[in-house]
Order: C-alpha cells, then sequence, then structure tokens
C-alpha cells in the first residue's frame, strides 16, 4: 500500500525513517537501495519477536515479607524492597 501515491510502500518508508503520508518526503536513491536489506532484518526481527497479544497475563505471586513496623525512634521501616504498616495500625 502507497498512501501518499510516490511510488514507495508505506513500509518502505518507515523503514527507511519517512512519512508514508507526505509524498514530498521520498526517500532517495541511496536510501532505495537498502531497503532490500532493511526489510530482510525486519523480517528477522519479526521472527524473534514474542508478544502475543491474547497469551494470558500471568500475576506475580505476592512475595514473603518480614515481620512490619515502625522503628524504636517511630519511623516507618522498609523491608523486603517496600513501606510497610506497622502493627497497631492493623
Amino acid at each position: 500500500m502507497d498512501r501518499d501515491g510516490d511510488g514507495v510502500d508505506n513500509l518502505g518508508e518507515l523503514l527507511l525513517g519517512h512519512n508514508p503520508g507526505d509524498a514530498s518526503d521520498r526517500p532517495t536513491a541511496g536510501e532505495m537501495a537498502e531497503l532490500a536489506a532493511k526489510r530482510e532484518a525486519y523480517g528477522v526481527f519479526l521472527k524473534s519477536y514474542r508478544w502475543e497479544p491474547f497469551e494470558v497475563v500471568r500475576r506475580p505471586d505476592v512475595p514473603k515479607v518480614a515481620a512490619a513496623g515502625k522503628n524504636e525512634d517511630g519511623r516507618w521501616r522498609m523491608e523486603d524492597g517496600g513501606w510497610k504498616m506497622a502493627p497497631d495500625h492493623g
């Protein structure tokens, strides 16, 4: 598909860093010579890309934490990477 009608398909323009909606933003002859290699590299990337849009998301397990509370001076203490409520605040 060539939305802007400049003779270069949309994907080709994107791979070469040009705007596929602007006919005046056409790749140069030198850039066009690189297009086959860029398409091949893009194909390799697509084969290695593991995103699956309908894959069920699995939530991570809730981490185990040590005893929560405040320090002797009354300030909150941080344990196992997060702030914890003092036992007297339920």
